[in-house]
């Protein structure tokens, strides 16, 4: 069986989260806070996702 984290995720714990084998990929509002996106701060939310992508290369190669 394998989960998919959304609750309790963050850029702090990201690596802790996707080092355990049965966690397929994890997810949650960090990613794209509500402010960001009705502000239209496409940025910060993509700036967002490449640091979560970053840590996820770093923690699965």
């Amino acid at each position: 069986m394998k989960f998919m984290p959304t609750g309790g995720v963050s850029p702090g714990n990201l690596a802790d989260f996707l080092a355990v084998p049965a966690v397929l990929a994890c997810g949650g509002s960090w990613l794209t806070p509500a402010d960001k996106i009705a502000a239209g701060d496409y940025d910060t939310i993509t700036r967002l996702a490449a640091e979560a992508v970053a840590i996820a290369r770093a923690t699965r190669g």
